[in-house]
């Protein structure tokens, strides 16, 4: 946290008490290696202190449409982050991703964050929204760059990215980008479990 009480912000505060609860809610676990190590990672980095990110736009690549993880995490930005500025699909499977992410956001009452269709990756999808995707719903925008740009012209400062999908729309684009590894910062999901 700041040293000076005075410079300590609500943001600062919502922060410090979310990484307190993830922190008790680890040790409440003692004995389990996976939650000793997580607890232990979240003690050495510390109490967030992050103010430059609290208004920077927000950039999700998600593979929505297979677990439900995704819809989960794209409800909550899309209900409490007035700063979600884009949705990236990933892993597509011809588009549809893309569709049932705009479908999703506009039920939401988030029809003005852009969406677009991101990489195609192999044949083998894991994609369970079919049929739940209104005939009406136009396909989604391939150019991703374009989209990225949009975002990164809009402000200079940093750009949060989170990752909940496969990391090609992120390597496609610092690949063609170099310089927005300054600006970016990244939070990336790991790989499943089999």
């Amino acid at each position: 946290m700041k040293e000076n009480s005075a410079d300590i912000t609500n943001e600062d505060l919502d922060l410090y008490k979310q990484w307190q609860a993830d922190l008790e809610l680890l040790e409440s676990f003692p004995g389990e290696p996976a939650f000793d190590i997580m607890a232990q990672e979240l003690r050495e980095a510390g109490p967030p202190d992050r103010p430059e990110l609290y208004h920077s736009p927000l950039i999700i690549d998600t593979d929505i449409g297979g677990d439900p993880d995704d819809a989960i995490a794209i409800a909550i930005a899309a209900r409490s982050t007035p700063e979600l500025a884009l949705v990236v699909t990933s892993d597509e499977c011809g588009g549809e991703r893309a569709r049932f992410a705009r479908h999703y956001l506009d039920l939401l009452g988030r029809p003005e964050v852009p969406v677009v269709a991101g990489r195609q990756l192999a044949d083998t999808r894991y994609h369970v929204v079919d049929g739940l995707i209104p005939a009406d719903v136009p396909p989604q925008p391939a150019d991703v760059l374009a989209a990225v740009d949009h975002v990164t012209d809009s402000t200079d400062g940093p750009i949060r990215w989170c990752g909940i999908g496969p990391l090609s729309n992120l390597a496609d684009v610092l690949a063609a980008r170099p310089q927005l590894r300054e600006r970016l910062r990244v939070t990336q999901m790991g790989g499943a479990i089999n």
